[in-house]
């Protein structure tokens, strides 16, 4: 509770000092609002401080909503690439065999081949 400082009566008792509130009884002093200290205002920096926390928490959310969205959008693009991908691997391992199987065709010895002449 607050008081003002010339309601209170300054005394010495037994060599001690005391402070007392006359004026106060029971009854008044339960009667009364209990003191509640205000918050000091706060500063720039601490104003600041705050709103950017504000605008990181917003941002946090709105970016894991666009990563999920985009997520969701790009899944079938992704399944479509990779099915053309893997037939594109399969189609270069097909042509790959082929062009060794030629290649072993072309460089295997023939017996009409002529002998050669020293």
């Amino acid at each position: 509770m607050a008081v003002r400082y010339r309601a209170l009566e300054f005394s010495a008792v037994d060599g001690k000092k005391v402070i007392t509130l006359p004026s106060a009884t029971k009854e008044v002093l339960t009667a009364l609002l209990p003191y509640e200290r205000v918050a000091p205002p706060k500063s720039l920096v601490e104003k600041a401080k705050d709103k950017a926390q504000e605008l990181k928490d917003k941002t946090v959310e709105t970016s894991k909503d666009a990563a999920a969205k985009a997520k969701d959008a790009a899944g079938p693009a992704m399944e479509k690439a990779k099915e053309a991908t893997k037939a594109a691997v399969e189609k270069t391992k097909e042509a790959g065999k082929a062009a060794v199987d030629k290649a072993k065709e072309l460089s295997a010895p023939t017996d009409a081949a002529p002998a050669a002449k020293p």
